[in-house]
């Protein structure tokens, strides 16, 4: 559906969530906003809920490997390769993150601008 980052953004920060308010990661896994899109777009509501709670269960784990990370007094590399075709991926040491060329340069134009 049109506009499901947001949708699901707000409804995250609804809830309790982690500590980064950029990508919260929502105490529960049971989002109804999330649900109804996968629902929109044609998943039965057990597929549906399968995913969120597949998605909340990896983002969780995620979101403590960056806790960890962000505790850690040695200087965090990030290595970057650039895969075939139009995506590069991201790595910082158990957290990796895969971006479209064109995201990648926008967050080296928000670096570039926050540092």
């Amino acid at each position: 559906p049109s506009l499901a980052f947001e949708r699901w953004w707000y409804s995250a920060m609804s809830f309790d969530f982690q500590d980064d308010p950029l990508l919260p990661v929502p105490a529960s896994s049971q989002d109804p906003a999330l649900l109804a899109d996968l629902e929109q777009v044609g998943f039965s509501p057990a597929e549906a809920k399968e995913m969120i709670r597949r998605l909340h269960s990896s983002s969780s784990a995620a979101a403590r490997n960056l806790v960890k990370l962000k505790g850690s007094e040695a200087p965090l590399l990030v290595e970057v390769q650039h895969l075939d075709g139009e995506e590069v991926l991201l790595s910082c040491q158990e957290v990796s993150a895969r971006l479209s060329l064109p995201a990648y340069k926008k967050l080296q134009q928000l670096y570039q601008l926050n540092s």
